[in-house]
């Protein structure tokens, strides 16, 4: 599935869209998701990361704890698995959304 994230990410590249998007002709810029998905993942997530001493410090968890939220809430909403959106560039992948998400019930904050 890697493999695929990173395929995806090097045929991505700035384009116009003439009809597609709420605004005719409106600029998307390539924000890289895929890549800003692979730096967390070698920081903390990966077997071999690179502050995985840090992980408690960071996410205020156990690895185990936030592996066991991440699998939970995957396996109940379809809305944290990697995918390609509306105007067919890939997603935040799924480690991305629960971070996200577990930081605004940490802080109160809304969408």
């Amino acid at each position: 599935m890697m493999q695929t994230v990173l395929k995806d990410a090097e045929r991505a590249k700035e384009h116009i869209l003439n009809s597609k998007g709420s605004i005719m002709g409106h600029r998307v810029l390539n924000r890289n998701r895929a890549r800003r998905h692979l730096t967390p993942m070698a920081d903390y997530f990966a077997p071999d990361a690179l502050f995985a001493d840090y992980f408690c410090r960071r996410f205020r968890m156990r690895k185990t704890v936030f592996d066991c939220l991440y699998h939970g809430v995957r396996s109940y909403d379809d809305y944290f698995i990697l995918k390609k959106d509306v105007v067919g560039t890939i997603d935040f992948s799924g480690y991305q959304k629960c971070t996200t998400a577990l930081q605004m019930l940490v802080y109160g904050t809304t969408a």
